[in-house]
């Protein structure tokens, strides 16, 4: 899920922050990842400008903290979060996000892996 540049802050705190209840986004322009926006970023334009602050002039340059790439192995992605102290990272390829990884999304995919591991 991304997130226009062109939006309105209030436009992405009604139609993705109170939807999806995330705290990281990325921020495309033609597809392509133009930076990061966080609910921190949100939280500091004041209530009465969301309608005319775009996304674009609060997004923050998205970094090693926050994204990943799609070869990248599991306990890559289990220690950048806790380094981070993040729940999310955006996959990336290229100049694209691919996909949002979640915490919990690891968690499912280490306990498939631990049950699969028993059955031998």
């Amino acid at each position: 899920m991304t997130v226009p540049r062109a939006l309105s802050v209030e436009e992405l705190v009604t139609d993705y922050v109170y939807r999806y209840h995330h705290k990281l986004y990325p921020v495309v322009d033609d597809g392509r990842m133009v930076g990061c926006v966080t609910t921190r970023n949100i939280r500091d334009v004041p209530r009465d400008e969301w309608n005319r602050t775009t996304v674009g002039a609060i997004a923050s340059a998205c970094s090693e903290a926050n994204t990943i790439s799609p070869d990248s192995d599991v306990l890559e992605a289990l220690r950048r979060m806790n380094q981070n102290r993040s729940s999310r990272l955006i996959v990336v390829s290229g100049e694209r996000p691919v996909g949002i990884l979640s915490l919990q999304d690891l968690l499912r995919f280490l306990s498939v892996k631990i049950e699969l591991e028993e059955a031998r």
